[in-house]
């Protein structure tokens, strides 16, 4: 029955979710992390900022861009909830464990009951056969009566009855017999098809134990009420639990991210380094006119301008330093916080909690005191 009863069974799997609560109770007590990239593809047109277009800025148009990110996070949340949602689930896994002991409690009393059951009605089986034996010795023995004139034929016909009485008796009573086998395959949640027999035998005694232990015995070592009790002790913790959203929480967060930029048209970036080069190299030309042209020329005149002059290395560099998508990650500086958050008013909701958690520990208590 333990093995195949689905209540039963059903029962008991509640304790795979009670341990598994437990466990993200006290995973509640380490930080979480988390990850997240993404991919993103900007085309080539006039983009705006704000309220400003790529014109009133400027720019005619943007090239193309290939964009890239990730982010990893650490968050730490510690608060009263956390410690109570602990005890909560430490109480709701005791009171499945003592469910299913009160279950198992049942079930064995159920079986053992219908078991009894089933032996009495084979006892009843085998009592009626003894009595169909006994009316067909009957019925011989009218029909030698008759036979030999020492009896009237009435007495044949009512023996002959009486036969008939039994075999009736007979078929009720296996009738009954296989009925209750079906019951007890059913309490044990074996197949129906198959046939049992009944092995067990059982010692009738006299019992010799007193009301006042028996009550006692009850309530001490109860499957039933220890369910009960631990339920009790579980809806406890949930005020427990409901009355902690008044308090404070702490906040602890820290983040490292990074990004990629990359541009579809790499040698739009080597036109404008070339143009800013060219714009660096006449200004520089300019100045070395204008000290060239005055009584006392500046100092640090004349300067060599064939510097700002776009070489094949530097462009190579540009080319190269825009080869960043999708994993060439520039790294921004980490991120940590530390936030105290403490909810003041949140529309009568923690008010509900804790009153849905009170009415639920004071029901346990009252089927406690009912059992």
């Amino acid at each position: 029955a333990r093995r195949h009863n689905p209540e039963f069974l059903s029962q008991q799997n509640n304790e795979v979710s009670a341990d598994w609560g437990v466990r993200e109770a006290y995973g509640g007590l380490l930080p979480t992390a988390f990850a997240s990239t993404g991919l993103q593809y900007q085309a080539r047109g006039r983009p705006r900022f704000g309220i400003f277009t790529a014109e009133d800025i400027g720019f005619d148009e943007t090239p193309a861009y290939y964009l890239s990110d990730y982010y990893l996070g650490l968050n730490y949340q510690l608060g009263a909830a956390t410690f109570f949602r602990l005890g909560r689930e430490r109480a709701a896994q005791r009171a499945a464990e003592a469910e299913t002991r009160a279950a198992e409690f049942t079930l064995a009393a159920a079986v053992t009951r219908q078991y009894l059951t089933a032996l009495r009605a084979r006892d009843c089986v085998a009592l009626a056969r003894q009595e169909l034996q006994r009316a067909e010795e009957t019925l011989k023995l009218a029909q030698a009566r008759v036979a030999v004139g020492a009896a009237i034929p009435l007495e044949e016909k009512q023996a002959a009855v009486e036969r008939g009485r039994a075999e009736v008796v007979l078929l009720q009573a296996e009738n009954l017999l296989q009925t209750e086998k079906l019951r007890l395959l059913e309490r044990l949640g074996m197949e129906l098809e198959r046939d049992v027999e009944l092995t067990s035998a059982f010692q009738v005694f006299e019992p010799r134990w007193s009301k006042e232990e028996l009550v006692q015995r009850a309530l001490s070592r109860h499957p039933q009420l220890e369910a009960l009790h631990a339920l009790e002790q579980s809806a406890s913790a949930g005020v427990r639990m409901a009355r902690s959203a008044y308090l404070p929480t702490l906040e602890l967060s820290a983040g490292w991210s990074g990004f990629t930029r990359e541009s579809g048209e790499p040698e739009s970036l080597v036109e404008q380094t070339r143009l800013s080069l060219d714009g660096q190299r006449e200004q520089c030309e300019l100045l070395n006119q204008i000290s060239a042209g005055l009584r006392e020329p500046l100092p640090g005149t004349p300067v060599d301008c064939s510097g700002f002059v776009l070489t094949d290395a530097q462009r190579q560099r540009i080319l190269d330093g825009n080869n960043t998508f999708p994993f060439d990650f520039s790294s921004q500086p980490p991120t940590f916080q530390l936030r105290l958050s403490l909810p003041i008013f949140q529309g009568f909701s923690r008010q509900r909690q804790v009153e849905s958690a009170r009415v639920a520990a004071q029901d346990a208590r009252h089927r406690l005191r009912a059992e």
